[in-house]
């Protein structure tokens, strides 16, 4: 995952303004390109990420089953219901998860 926190649309040039003869382009450096071009490619991975999985929702759970703000655990069947902070954070587990793996170099 080398390349994981670098630009995932990054552009070598802004445009500074307009003279009579056009357009004034000014051409970044490559630490210029890093600081200022948005998302990473690891955000874009996780902004795109599909639906949670049943699998890793289970799991999830399973991981968290002892913290209350997260997990409330039904006794009698033994099902495990998330909060709703459980559900944001299962979300965001799964989509940087999810972006992580496509990012792997193997």
């Amino acid at each position: 995952m080398k390349n994981a926190n670098l630009p995932a649309y990054p552009q070598s040039f802004s445009k500074v303004g307009n003279d009579e003869c056009g357009t004034i382009i000014n051409f970044l450096s490559e630490d210029e390109i890093k600081q200022a071009c948005g998302l990473t490619k690891r955000e874009m991975f996780a902004m795109n990420a599909p639906s949670v999985t049943p699998s890793f929702a289970v799991s999830f759970a399973e991981r968290n089953k002892d913290d209350k703000s997260i997990v409330e655990i039904f006794k009698h069947d033994k099902a495990y219901k998330l909060t709703m902070l459980g559900d944001m954070q299962l979300l965001k587990s799964w989509s940087y998860a999810y972006a992580d793996m496509m990012l792997r170099e193997y």
